[in-house]
């Protein structure tokens, strides 16, 4: 290969390569190796580039070379694969000179080409790969990866680093972990073609009994795999986590229904609601089911909520099994949570389980991570809108799960808030906008979140919540918070605090809380860094007065505001 062109090529590693040291700490030799001593004495101010994150695009003006690692990928296992690549395109020949050369793998990727500055990409250029799957003993439905691949080659184009991966659960106990990325050149519609593309072609060569399987393109990558092959860690990863179960969200008989509750007999009913009664089943194979018997008769709106749950696929949502439509009467049928609802726990009576700090911190931790999913990472952007402790459940290991989602509907992202006539939730965990405006968002299931926090923390509901110096439980955590007395907030029996740790990790739940529920929807934080946060020990910001508190200083009582729809459900195991 011409000098002039190895230039561009080790001109676009060394830029890609000080992206990363802006970015990463290397490790080990780090940046010492092969890449920088192919590129001493390369007069990188004889070529223009652009980089972004891990990515870098140089050119004489005349051709054009890109460099490009893994957004997980460490500093030095980039320059490493960087080198390796530029030594396989730099010993290809001068012929290449006048067409393109490429050479990637699953970690890094080079290209050299004339006249190209690679913001398209080659529909047909691929490099397909079957892992061994005799030493895994691996056997997979299709849908699992299909549905894992989709999801991560949906979020990609989205994300600033043009990566995402994911997490699939799935029967059995069996994980899969997957990873689409693009260059970050092209735009992100371009980005979604070329990996909807992948995503093709990897169905068409599915193997049920491959460890893995991997797409290479010049513009993008897919791969899946079950062993873990990329960082989870990486701040430029997003990671989703779905929880993939066989396509069972088919029809129940209405026989099979009435045989395993007795009938709707009493002794087996849940708990009720403003849109039906819940009972626990028991199917002819012993499954334990939870079956809710609906009051409302609108069909249109029984099949908008089957059509939106039964999409929904992960550990902290409550899985939906399937329905029964019958004349006038309809179902919907979940899993069975044998701990029930969220709010049985507050204040425990002397006959309730009484749960440790490591076990709330898991809940709350669990809540903010469904509530990521549903936000960001379904496939439909998702707002709960009636998020409160009685549609939270908690599994045999108690394990929160996001339930009842009546009121639930999908939102466009692009938007920064939705309308609504009705202002349906419930009252205490209602958003100030929504209250006085109709309007909704993701942002209102985060202050939701943040209020659910405060109950947890106190053990008590909001609408119970009783101080004789503050108008409810919001503005009492706001009050310790501005005197820096939020120790003296917490109920440390009710919480099973046992050390200085557990109190400093309580402390920080009731100030994420309190970023949750500021007045201003804006300068509330995702979901995504909420769970963030909660796991970490990142110092936060100093959260704003929060909504109710500041419509109270301004002489506006919560009170006048209108609420037109409030839901009430309960879901209690019983003795």
């Amino acid at each position: 290969m011409a000098a002039s062109h190895q230039q561009l090529l080790t001109a676009a590693a060394v830029v890609v390569l000080a992206s990363l040291r802006a970015v990463a700490q290397p490790a080990g030799d780090g940046y010492g190796n092969a890449t920088f001593s192919l590129c001493s004495g390369v007069d990188n101010t004889q070529a223009a580039g652009r980089s972004t994150w891990s990515s870098s695009v140089v050119s004489d003006g005349e051709y054009y070379a890109l460099a490009q690692c893994r957004a997980d990928v460490p500093a030095g296992d980039c320059s490493r694969c960087l080198a390796a690549c530029l030594g396989v395109i730099g010993g290809s020949g001068d012929d290449l000179c006048e067409k393109a050369a490429v050479r990637y793998d699953d970690r890094c990727l080079l290209r050299f080409a004339k006249g190209d500055d690679f913001t398209g990409f080659d529909v047909d250029e691929h490099t397909a790969t079957v892992f061994d799957g005799g030493r895994s003993g691996l056997t997979v439905a299709e849908e699992v990866p299909t549905r894992l691949l989709a999801t991560v080659a949906a979020a990609a184009p989205a994300s600033r680093s043009r990566t995402a991966a994911g997490i699939a659960s799935y029967g059995g106990g069996g994980s899969l972990y997957g990873l689409a990325q693009c260059t970050t050149q092209i735009p992100a519609p371009d980005c979604a073609r070329c990996l909807r593309g992948a995503l093709s072609r990897l169905s068409e060569d599915f193997n049920s009994t491959a460890a893995g399987m991997q797409l290479l393109r010049s513009s993008c990558m897919l791969r899946y795999g079950s062993s873990l092959f990329f960082n989870q860690s990486s701040p430029l990863l997003p990671v989703a986590h779905l929880a993939i179960a066989p396509a069972v969200s088919g029809n129940y008989s209405y026989q099979t229904l009435v045989n395993s509750t007795g009938k709707f007999a009493e002794r087996n009913k849940l708990g009720s609601g403003g849109c039906g009664t819940v009972y626990k089943g028991i199917l002819h194979n012993n499954e334990e089911i939870a079956v809710k018997k609906l009051t409302r008769k609108d069909l249109r709106e029984v099949e908008r909520e089957v059509s939106l749950v039964a999409q929904l696929q992960h550990e902290n949502i409550v899985k939906f099994l399937g329905h029964c439509f019958r004349h006038d009467k309809m179902f919907l049928v979940y899993e069975y949570l044998s701990n029930g609802t969220l709010s049985r726990y507050f204040k425990c009576s002397a006959d309730c389980q009484k749960l440790d700090w490591p076990k709330w911190l898991n809940i709350i931790r669990g809540i903010a991570r469904g509530l990521s999913y549903l936000h960001r990472d379904s496939g439909k952007d998702i707002v709960h809108r009636d998020l409160k402790p009685s549609n939270v459940l908690l599994d045999s290991n108690f394990n929160a799960k996001i339930a009842d989602f009546d009121l639930a509907r999908p939102y466009d992202r692009n938007k920064s808030h939705e309308s609504t006539q009705k202002r349906a939730g419930t009252h205490g965990y209602i958003a100030p906008e929504l209250y006085a405006g109709g309007e909704y968002s993701t942002k209102s299931d985060v202050y939701s979140f943040g209020v659910m926090t405060l109950e947890i923390i106190v053990g008590q509901n909001t609408s119970k919540f009783d101080n004789d110096n503050c108008t409810g439980l919001v503005e009492y955590a706001w009050q310790h918070f501005v005197r820096r007395t939020v120790e003296d907030m917490l109920d440390g029996d009710h919480l099973g605090l046992v050390n200085d740790e557990q109190v400093q990790q309580a402390s920080r739940c009731v100030h994420v809380a309190l970023l949750c529920v500021q007045s201003n929807r804006s300068v509330r934080p995702s979901m995504d860094r909420v769970h963030g946060v909660l796991g970490s020990k990142e110092e936060l910001e100093e959260p704003s007065t929060p909504g109710f508190v500041a419509a109270a200083a301004a002489g506006v009582s919560p009170s006048a505001y209108s609420v037109n729809s409030v839901t009430i459900s309960v879901m209690e195991p019983r003795p």
